[in-house]
C-alpha cells in the first residue's frame, strides 16, 4: 500500500454507455470516490485496477444529485436516482454505474505494444504486459511559431499528497538530478538534435520509479517559459506541446499526450502528473496551465494544488 493510501478504479454506465476514471482515498478501512474523470473507451480498455470493494461512498468535495428540480449541466437530460451508497455525485453516477476490472486491450481494437494517445485529464497505469515498469523516460517538445528569442524549458516536482508533508525536490536545467538520482533531467537540448531517434523532441527525463524515496508519491511534470513575466512572453507563441512516456529498457513507447485546448495567455504548465498507485504508477494527462513568477514558486504552487 502507498503511503498516500490512494488509487484508481474504473466504472462503466451502461445507461451512457461510458467509462469514468475514479480516484480513491482510503479513510479508515473503507475507499471513497473523491475525484473522477471521463474516459475514452480506448483509454477505458487499458486500465485495469486492482482495488475491489462493494460499493464506494463519495468524499465530501464531491456534489451530489439535487432531486428538488435543479438541473446540473453534465446531465440535464438524465434522470439519476440518488443512491447515498454508490455513486450519487455531479449526476452522472447512479445505481446503473458497474465497476469494471476487464483491460482487455483487444476489445478497443488494441493489442499489446500499441500506444495509447491520452486526451486532457485521462489517466492510465505505467505498465507493460502487466508488468509494472521500474524506469521510465519522458521525451517533451514544443514548437515556437514566431521568431522571438524563448527559452521554454521542462522541469520535474517530487512531492507527497500528504498535507502534513513538506518535503519536495525540484530537478531542472539548473538541478538535474534529485537527491536519490531517482530522476535524471538531460539538460536543455540547444543543438536541435534528435532524442530518442525523434527530432521534434526537445528535452527528455529519465525516472527510475522503483529508487524514488517512499515519502513521495507524485511526479509533476511542469513546460514553462524561462523569464516570460519580464520578457512579456506567454505560450501564445508556442504549438505542439507534448510529452510521451517510454518504458526505458525496451524503448517501446506506451502512452503520449498532446494539448489542444487554449493556453495562449499562460507560461506555465503542468503537462503530466505520475501517482504511485499502490505499488505501481500511474500518468494522468494534466494539461493545466498557470503564470507563475518563476519555476520555483511553480513548484510550489504544484505542491498547494495536487496535494
Amino acid at each position: 500500500m502507498s503511503q498516500n493510501k490512494r488509487d484508481v478504479i474504473k466504472g462503466y454506465c451502461p445507461k451512457q454507455d461510458r467509462y469514468f476514471s475514479m480516484t480513491i482515498e482510503k479513510v479508515g478501512s473503507r475507499w471513497k470516490v473523491i475525484d473522477f474523470t471521463p474516459l475514452e473507451k480506448s483509454v477505458a480498455l487499458a486500465i485495469s485496477p486492482s482495488v475491489t470493494q462493494d460499493y464506494f461512498e463519495t468524499a465530501p468535495n464531491l456534489r451530489e444529485c439535487d432531486f428538488g428540480g435543479r438541473k446540473i449541466s453534465s446531465c440535464s437530460k438524465i434522470k439519476c436516482p440518488l443512491n447515498s451508497k454508490a455513486y450519487s455525485f455531479q449526476c452522472i453516477y447512479c445505481d446503473k454505474m458497474v465497476l469494471d476490472y476487464d483491460s482487455d486491450l483487444s476489445k478497443a481494437g488494441y493489442k499489446e505494444g500499441d500506444v495509447i494517445r491520452l486526451e486532457q485529464g485521462q489517466e492510465i497505469k505505467v505498465n507493460l504486459n502487466g508488468r509494472s515498469l521500474e524506469e521510465i523516460e519522458l521525451n517533451v517538445g514544443w514548437d515556437p511559431n514566431s521568431f522571438i528569442s524563448m527559452d521554454i524549458d521542462s522541469s520535474i516536482v517530487l512531492f507527497s499528497s500528504q498535507q502534513s508533508s513538506t518535503s519536495s525536490e525540484l530537478v531542472y536545467f539548473a538541478n538535474v538530478n534529485d537527491q536519490a538520482n531517482s530522476v535524471i533531467h538531460h539538460g536543455d537540448n540547444l543543438t536541435g538534435s534528435p532524442i530518442n531517434g525523434q527530432s521534434d523532441v526537445d528535452e527528455a527525463i529519465d525516472i527510475k520509479l522503483n529508487k524514488v524515496k517512499n515519502c513521495y508519491d507524485r511526479i509533476a511534470v511542469l513546460i514553462n517559459i524561462y523569464d516570460a513575466n519580464r520578457k512579456g512572453q506567454s505560450f501564445e507563441s508556442v504549438e505542439n506541446m507534448f510529452i510521451r512516456l517510454y518504458d526505458k529498457k525496451t524503448h517501446r513507447e506506451l502512452c503520449g499526450y498532446q494539448v489542444s485546448h487554449d493556453i495562449n495567455q499562460s507560461h506555465g504548465l503542468v503537462i503530466g502528473l505520475l501517482s504511485r498507485s499502490g505499488s505501481g504508477w500511474s500518468f494522468k494527462a494534466v494539461g493545466k496551465a498557470y503564470r507563475p513568477e518563476n519555476i520555483h514558486s511553480f513548484a510550489e504552487i504544484i505542491k498547494r494544488d495536487f496535494k
